[in-house]
């Protein structure tokens, strides 16, 4: 370790300090722009899944969303809902069911979707999420 006795040695060393700060802060930079450059081609087929999961998850004719719910919910009745109901219940009413969720996911798809993907951001900005309730927000306890 150096000894500094005078003002200006403490000044010179000061100034060398800040221009190796300076340059390894532009190192940093270069080496973080020639990952970004590197990794570009293998986030593409990333980037276009996450621009399509939305189609692929819920569209107008099929989606993974609607028939994963629909089999729940079918399993839901057949097997614990309507159990002890006769045959015709048993099967006419589990189908109804789904229907009703089917069309209830197809006219709300961009509600829903807008909240699995707030519920899987973990986004700690909550005053952004469309379910935050502004109105409480400020509110003296």
């Amino acid at each position: 370790m150096k000894t500094i006795n005078t003002l200006v040695e403490l000044q010179a060393e000061r100034l060398r300090l800040q221009v190796q700060k300076n340059k390894l802060e532009a190192e940093i930079i270069t080496s973080v722009e020639e990952i970004r450059s590197n990794m570009s081609s293998y986030l593409q087929p990333l980037k276009a899944m996450k621009e399509n999961a939305g189609k692929l998850l819920i569209n107008d004719s099929h989606g993974i969303l609607p028939e994963v719910i629909g089999s729940l919910v079918n399993m839901i009745g057949r097997k614990v809902i309507f159990r002890n109901a006769g045959f015709v219940t048993k099967f006419v009413m589990p189908f109804m069911m789904r229907n009703l969720t089917s069309n209830f996911i197809g006219k709300n798809k961009d509600k829903i979707l807008i909240w699995a993907l707030e519920l899987f951001s973990g986004s700690a900005n909550k005053e952004k999420s469309a379910l935050y309730d502004k109105g409480t927000a400020n509110a003296d306890y």
